[in-house]
C-alpha cells in the first residue's frame, strides 16, 4: 500500500527543504563564515597583544634578594638570575632602587603573561585546525551525498521513464485486442 509523506516525516522535510539549508546558523543567527571571520579577528588581536608585550619589554629570570653589606640598613638588594648558559648561572644586579625593582618585576610579569598567551594561542590554533578539518570532512560528506543523490535521481528518473514507456506500450497493446 502506498503512503503519502506527512509533514512530520523526515523524508518529507528533506523533500521540502526544511533540513536543506546552505548555511549553518548559530544561536545568534550568524553563519559559519561570519563566525570564522570573527574568530580570525580575535586571533589577530591576540597576536597584537603578544607584540605589545614584546615591545613593552619582557625578561625571563628568577628574582633573588640579598641582604647584608653596607646597604642592609636601607633595603634589600635585588638580583635577577637567568637560566644557565653553558654551566654558568648568569645574573643581573638590579639593586635597591624601588623603581628598577618595579620595572624588573613588571618585565618578568609581561614575560609570563606573554608565554601564557602564546601557549593559549597555540592551543586555540590546534582547536581551530581540528575544526577546519572537521568542516572539510563535512564538506566532503555533503559532496559524496550529493553525488549519491544525483546518481540515484538519474537512475530513478530513467526507471520511471522506462516504466511509463512500458505502461503506455502495454496499454496500447491491450486496447488493440
Amino acid at each position: 500500500m502506498s503512503r503519502i509523506l506527512h509533514a512530520d516525516d523526515s523524508a518529507f522535510s528533506l523533500c521540502h527543504g526544511a533540513l536543506l539549508q546552505s548555511d549553518v546558523l548559530f544561536e545568534d543567527g550568524t553563519h559559519v563564515d561570519e563566525q570564522l571571520r570573527h574568530l580570525q579577528t580575535i586571533f589577530q588581536s591576540l597576536c597584537q597583544l603578544d607584540s605589545q608585550y614584546t615591545l613593552q619589554g619582557c625578561e625571563f629570570g628568577y628574582i633573588h634578594f640579598k641582604s647584608g653589606g653596607p646597604e642592609a640598613a636601607r633595603s634589600t638588594r635585588m638580583v635577577l638570575y637567568r637560566p644557565s648558559e653553558g654551566g654558568k648561572r648568569p645574573r643581573k644586579y638590579i639593586g635597591v632602587d624601588p623603581l628598577r625593582q618595579f620595572e624588573t618585576r613588571t618585565r618578568i610579569a609581561r614575560y609570563e603573561a606573554r608565554n601564557a598567551l602564546r601557549l593559549r594561542i597555540a592551543e586555540m590554533h590546534l582547536e581551530y585546525a581540528n575544526m577546519v578539518s572537521a568542516l572539510k570532512r563535512l564538506s566532503e560528506s555533503v559532496r559524496t551525498l550529493q553525488d549519491e543523490a544525483s546518481g540515484y535521481l538519474a537512475d530513478a528518473t530513467q526507471a520511471q521513464h522506462a516504466m511509463e514507456k512500458e505502461y503506455v506500450s502495454t496499454l496500447e497493446e491491450l486496447r488493440e485486442r
